[in-house]
């Protein structure tokens, strides 16, 4: 798969792997053309009967690398969600990994899109703990009074 990413562009991926315990790397390539940022997101489509798992996915993970193999970008809400920013305009690839746990194979989906990160936003989650490093520090300053 290769895609050619403009603002506000999305890119879907999927695959399926075939066996139980097969550990898998897909990638997809992509060229940021504009922009610099974005998000990405997997999800296992299991399928079971009954009891037994058909088709399953385990430790299912995202990371974005440059088209040198330097890592950009790895899971930062959960193992299958990445949020990117800072980008240079350029070549990248999405890896998606994991292990194959149904009997039959696993089956996933996800997306890729491409969406401008104002810089004022990159600078939210500092401020964030910031002003969480200064609230533990006034409790801690609190404490230290009443004994």
């Amino acid at each position: 798969f290769f895609f050619y990413f403009n603002n506000g562009d999305t890119g879907l991926v999927s695959g399926f792997v075939s066996g139980n315990g097969v550990n898998f790397n897909h990638e997809f390539e992509f060229t940021l053309a504009s922009g610099d940022g974005g998000a990405s997101s997997a999800t296992s489509n299991p399928l079971s009967i009954g009891i037994s798992k058909i088709v399953d996915i385990t430790n299912l993970t995202l990371e974005l690398f440059t088209s040198g193999d330097v890592s950009v970008a790895g899971p930062v809400l959960s193992p299958n969600e990445l949020i990117f920013a800072g980008l240079a305009l350029g070549d990248y690839y999405l890896k998606i990994s994991g292990l194959t746990s149904g009997s039959a194979g696993g089956e996933y989906s996800g997306a890729i899109t491409i969406t401008p990160i104002p810089g004022a936003a990159l600078l939210f989650v500092p401020a964030l703990a910031g002003l969480g490093y200064m609230r533990k520090r006034k409790q801690k300053q609190e404490v230290a009074v009443a004994a």
